[in-house]
C-alpha cells in the first residue's frame, strides 16, 4: 500500500516541481516516516528509540532537503 502511495506522488510531484526536488523531498519523507515507524512501533514494527545519531540524521536530511529546494 504504501508503494502504491510513493508511485503516486512521483507522478504528481516531479512534474510540478522538477526532477531533483521532487525526489529530494519524497527521499526526505520517506525517512522522516521511517523514524517515525521505528519509534512508535508502528505497523507491529519492533519500537526502536530515537537516538542522538538518529537525530543528528535527520537533522543533516532536513539541511540537505533544504539548500536543495531553496
Amino acid at each position: 500500500v504504501l508503494g502504491l502511495v510513493i508511485v503516486g506522488t512521483i507522478g504528481y510531484v516531479v512534474p510540478r516541481l522538477g526532477a531533483a526536488r521532487g525526489l529530494t523531498l519524497i527521499l526526505a519523507s520517506q525517512f522522516l516516516l521511517a523514524a517515525l515507524i521505528d519509534q512508535f512501533g508502528l505497523f507491529a514494527a519492533t519500537p526502536r528509540p530515537l537516538d542522538g545519531p538518529k537525530v543528528i540524521g535527520l537533522v543533516l536530511v532536513l539541511g540537505g532537503v533544504w539548500l536543495v529546494v531553496r
